[in-house]
């Protein structure tokens, strides 16, 4: 019985420091997020874009004009190589085999299409929501610098 116990306790431990690791995620997330937005409300180009969308609180033009296709599709691409890479059984000789042969996925530890899908559907669009909320506040009490006699929140 004492060692059943003790497993339950090793397993409650591993859970609760897999959540905590999660949910620490979940903060990079956030802080991604708004680092992203000022990056990208800071560029020149579409400044006024944002100032605009911005001003007239419009989440989805807002939403519209950070969403970057490629650059989304460039990150999945890497993210599904990286999970084929770090997913995977090394060989005693160092050698990783990235073909999709079926002793490879067999071998894998998690599949990259589950990490895809999980950034696809969760991680990109939480932290574009949390872009747009940012975005929305970032207004408040802002000069623009290009235009002095104008206040940002007016």
């Amino acid at each position: 019985m004492k060692g059943t116990s003790l497993a339950l306790c090793r397993c409650r431990c591993f859970d609760t420091l897999v959540l905590i690791n999660r949910l620490n995620h979940l903060r990079l997330v956030d802080h991604a997020g708004k680092f992203i937005a000022e990056s990208k409300f800071m560029n020149p180009a579409e400044q006024n874009d944002y100032i605009r969308l911005i001003k007239a609180k419009d989440r989805d033009g807002l939403m519209e004009l950070l969403t970057n296709r490629a650059v989304e599709a460039a990150l999945l691409r890497r993210l599904r190589r990286k999970a084929m890479i770090y997913g995977h059984d090394i060989t005693e000789s160092g050698e990783i085999v990235l073909d999709d042969s079926a002793q490879q996925q067999q071998n894998q530890k998690i599949s990259p299409d589950v990490v895809v899908d999980l950034y696809e559907r969760f991680v990109i669009p939480l932290t574009k929501e949390v872009e747009v909320d940012y975005l929305l506040q970032r207004l408040d009490g802002w000069q623009n610098p290009n235009d002095p006699g104008q206040c940002g929140d007016q």
